[in-house]
């Protein structure tokens, strides 16, 4: 028994204990954003006259804000024609923003928006499945506002169906799928609960604890989750992992804009091409966030498709980039109907599954929470690969996985198994929650 072992840290904090992320109250409601960091964007001063570097200096100055750019980031700007500045941390993203608004054009330069992966808001306080009362976390010798900062995956044991209804066959066709989630490169040593991917692109390893603190991470074990519920529908389809994700759970517009820059040059042919982005956050005025925006119309102008999280604070707002009208927003749904955690409104598409789905995990991971009586109630951090968790992050791939067994099935396009599973008359369709996608795979 690990006694000793310290409580969680904070989360959200980079390496030397700064804010990875901020928010701020807009008319509408919160956004967040990476501080000490914003996006121009480049084509409101295309005239010819002014380089980048011209236009950087530029606009620092009207701001009174020192503005760097990372050479690193010029492919990106190249092609979408937005850059990524940074400044000193200490400035208020907000009062920089008014100030270019003024003094340039609304809308030129706008925050490095953060999204989310919500499955530790989807239901956290929901361990019914152990048998155990969740306001008695003092039978680990923890205050319960400690589980806030830890996973709400559960363990779990392989599902027997998976042994009593296997696949019966494959079909001639295969999926490309791209997960855009958790993971950091494949470099170093291996260590024994980690998972790794290997498939299209560069090798990305999906790792339980990155901050060595005994307890699983938020959002670790995100893409193991995922891609384990889209395999399960079609084994054939290749897969690509980016990991744009950290595991407490946030990433930012710039970085998920690389990853589909990345997908798009990685990818030839798009016309089977399936994106999985079970990631969600609101962005500022609730306007589509633009650079994210440019290229998921890039790919799904190339034929692909792009399904997305509906997000779990239970709320009809817009969120993005669900709520664009070109990608397949999905929410959740449980065993009463939609789920109460579940996102919704006229811009959700479909709902499927999300409640205590039970996927892959990790495998020889015991976290530190550890009962003071040994045995009195069950150890909620002892994984052997297979865990129970809830969210619109896992009712996304079940559609996923289902559009990738019609490709698999019918050796089609992404697009005509979209039409086959969504747009068919007759199906049942439920206000606010889009077309019910009663799959689990």
């Amino acid at each position: 028994m690990r006694r000793s072992a310290p409580r969680p840290r904070q989360p959200f904090l980079d390496d030397k204990g700064q804010p990875r992320l901020r928010a701020v109250l807009t008319p509408r409601g919160p956004i967040e954003y990476r501080p000490g960091q914003a996006i121009i964007d480049l084509r409101r001063f295309d005239d010819g006259s002014d380089s980048p570097a011209q236009i950087v200096e530029r606009i620092g100055k009207l701001a009174g804000v020192e503005l760097r750019t990372d050479e690193t980031d010029a492919p990106q700007s190249d092609r979408s024609r937005f850059v990524r500045v940074y400044f000193d941390p200490t400035v208020d993203v907000t009062d920089l923003l008014r100030r270019v608004d003024r003094e340039i054009a609304p809308g030129a330069v706008v925050p490095n928006t953060v999204f989310r992966i919500g499955s530790f808001t989807a239901d956290p306080m929901h361990f019914s499945g152990f048998g155990a009362d969740p306001m008695h976390f003092s039978s680990f010798g923890a205050d319960p506002m400690h589980f806030s900062n830890s996973s709400t995956a559960r363990p779990s044991i392989r599902p027997s169906l998976l042994d009593d209804f296997p696949r019966l066959s494959s079909g001639p066709g295969k999926a490309t799928i791209a997960i855009l989630d958790t993971g950091i490169p494949a470099d170093g040593d291996k260590l024994p609960s980690d998972v790794e991917f290997v498939g299209i692109g560069s090798p990305v390893r999906d790792r339980p604890d990155m901050n060595a603190d005994e307890y699983l991470d938020i959002a670790a074990g995100h893409t193991t989750f995922i891609r384990t519920i889209i395999q399960r529908a079609s084994p054939a389809a290749d897969v690509m992992v980016e990991g744009v994700i950290h595991n407490d759970g946030d990433g930012d517009e710039f970085d998920i804009a690389n990853a589909l820059q990345r997908v798009d040059e990685a990818v030839t042919d798009k016309s089977r091409l399936i994106v999985n982005l079970s990631f969600s956050g609101y962005y500022d005025g609730d306007i589509e966030p633009p650079l994210i925006a440019f290229w998921i119309r890039e790919l799904v102008g190339q034929g692909a498709v792009v399904v997305a999280a509906a997000g779990n604070d239970g709320a009809c707002r817009p969120k993005f980039p669900a709520a664009m009208p070109e990608v397949l927003s999905v929410g959740s749904l449980g065993p009463c109907g939609p789920s109460p955690f579940s996102n919704h409104g006229p811009w959700v598409d479909a709902s499927a599954p999300g409640e205590d789905l039970v996927s892959e995990f990790f495998d020889h991971f015991d976290g530190a929470y550890e009962a003071i009586v040994a045995g009195s109630v069950p150890d909620i951090d002892d994984f052997s690969g297979w865990a129970m968790w809830s969210g619109t992050s896992f009712a996304t791939p079940t559609v996923v996985g289902a559009l990738a067994e019609i490709v698999e099935a019918c050796n089609c396009s992404a697009r005509i198994a979209v039409d086959k599973l969504l747009r068919r008359p007759g199906l049942y369709r439920m206000p606010d929650y889009g077309v019910v996608v009663n799959r689990v795979f």
